[in-house]
């Protein structure tokens, strides 16, 4: 949502058409997946199984509120 809100004041503030907002937006969410992946790749030995689900978990709910 957060990531939403400030692609769309990006887009606002440089006048960008609403399609390259849409690619704006979805480039910032896969540069936040990516990173959220390569911190759950890096700790994957220090989580359990149980916390590593739940971690995926929210990587999806913010995929789906971003869209």
């Amino acid at each position: 949502m957060a990531i939403k809100a400030l692609a769309d004041r990006i887009s606002t503030e440089i006048n960008v058409p609403s399609d390259q907002a849409k690619d704006i937006r979805s480039a910032a969410v896969t540069l936040l997946l990516v990173i959220m992946m390569i911190i759950l790749y890096t700790f994957k030995g220090y989580l359990t199984v149980k916390r590593l689900n739940t971690a995926f978990i929210v990587n999806k709910l913010i995929v789906m509120l971003c869209f």
